[in-house]
């Protein structure tokens, strides 16, 4: 587990070797508001859930089929967000009425909602 201001993130093994991440954004601050989705282009499909928190923050975690867990964080403006990956990557989205969508810089589209997390 990582605990970076008021994030925490890390990993997780289950049965079977099923293996997968986690993030978290701290609610004292302000409300966070979580998002699912899927992922797909770049060379790489997923599934991602990104929590956004009132105050500005963004969080989240993505994982492919390979099954490659990329840790999320970046900033919201309005309604609009960017964020880097663990790996490096970046990307830009939007949030609107209980949904996200953006890209990716290596060309991955992404949607999601707060309804999907159920």
């Amino acid at each position: 587990m990582y605990l970076a201001g008021s994030v925490l993130s890390g990993t997780y093994a289950g049965a079977n070797a099923v293996t997968g991440g986690f993030s978290s954004l701290n609610t004292a601050g302000a409300a966070v508001t979580l998002y699912c989705g899927t992922f797909s282009g770049g060379g790489e499909t997923g599934v991602f859930d990104m929590q956004v928190s009132a105050a500005g923050a963004v969080s989240g975690v993505a994982k492919s089929g390979d099954p490659k867990i990329i840790y999320i964080t970046g900033q919201v403006s309005g309604n609009t967000f960017t964020f880097t990956g663990s790996d490096g990557g970046t990307g830009t989205g939007t949030i609107q009425g209980g949904t996200i969508s953006g890209k990716t810089a290596n060309g991955a589209s992404f949607s999601g909602s707060t309804s999907a997390c159920q």
